[in-house]
């Protein structure tokens, strides 16, 4: 099996898998203007757009199981390596809601299209797999000592209101937090992207988690995994986050549903780690044997 992702900022994991080979489908591009070269080559169906992929997957040739994570720029890669290897088990796993269901035409009908939203799968007839998470991870050692309450770290998508909004909420109550938003230009955010080893750092001084997402998210995101993973509060507005076998009030604030007088007890009560029996059903290579 061979794991394929869009470029090593979406590869963060590599470090925490042993169990399956992993690579990258473009070449490393430092200006924006080739960025911008290659997303219109793609949009002008031009040939030859296999001069954008590294060489690694170019080169790659092999009649095993290919997982290729979602992008807007993965739709050409996984017909690309499937026209390659005819043989192989192509597998795109989308790893975002689908925002933009006429692009599902546009995959080879030989490809597997999965996906960790049920309702997209439901929607769009995808074959279903959870969300993923790496017990190695807990076996490495940190420095976890708690010096703030909530902790974000995420791209804009169109949540730094509600982000402001829960702010306020949380100046109210006189709690500690950090919001690292990127593509805002918020004093408060950062501008740049933010290595995974440095999220951990903020995620293991921190007792809760924030996970905003979409009215039209009805997936688990890597967040709520952080949290059960490294046994950590988690406040969200995922409303079905209810239907989750890990769920528990005491664990786990719904912003909008839970009253919010009620946040400084939440965030300063026990952890209760009954729920650790869910952790080896979303470890990653509990998450890959379900593809068999």
């Amino acid at each position: 099996m061979k794991l394929f992702t869009i470029n090593d900022r979406i590869l963060f994991y590599h470090e925490y898998v042993t169990s399956v080979d992993t690579g990258i489908i473009y070449k490393p591009l430092k200006f924006d203007w080739q960025k911008a070269m290659r997303f219109l080559h793609m949009k002008l169906k031009l040939p030859f757009f296999s001069i954008w992929y590294s060489k690694e997957f170019r080169n790659f040739i092999t009649k095993d199981v290919i997982i290729i994570f979602d992008s807007v720029l993965t739709i050409q890669a996984a017909n690309y390596i499937k026209r390659k290897n005819p043989n192989a088990r192509v597998i795109y796993w989308f790893w975002n809601h689908i925002y933009i269901p006429s692009d599902l035409q546009y995959i080879n009908p030989t490809i597997e299209k999965w996906s960790y939203d049920y309702e997209d799968c439901e929607k769009y007839a995808l074959k279903y797999n959870t969300q993923f998470y790496f017990k190695s991870l807990l076996q490495t050692p940190f420095d976890s000592k708690e010096i703030m309450d909530f902790f974000f770290v995420g791209a804009d998508k169109g949540r730094k209101d509600k982000l402001i909004e829960l702010e306020e909420l949380l100046k109210r109550y006189n709690l500690k937090y950090t919001f690292s938003i990127t593509g805002s230009k918020r004093q408060e955010s950062i501008k740049k992207w933010m290595p995974y080893d440095v999220v951990i750092d903020n995620i293991l001084h921190s007792k809760c988690i924030v996970d905003i997402v979409p009215p039209e998210q009805k997936g688990l995101t890597l967040r709520p995994l952080e949290a059960l993973f490294f046994q950590k509060k988690l406040l969200t507005n995922f409303v079905e986050i209810q239907e989750s076998e890990f769920y528990n009030r005491n664990n786990i604030f719904i912003w909008g549903i839970d009253d919010e007088t009620q946040i400084v007890d939440f965030v300063n009560s026990p952890y209760d780690e009954t729920v650790n029996i869910y952790i080896d059903k979303y470890d990653f290579k509990n998450w890959l044997n379900r593809f068999y």
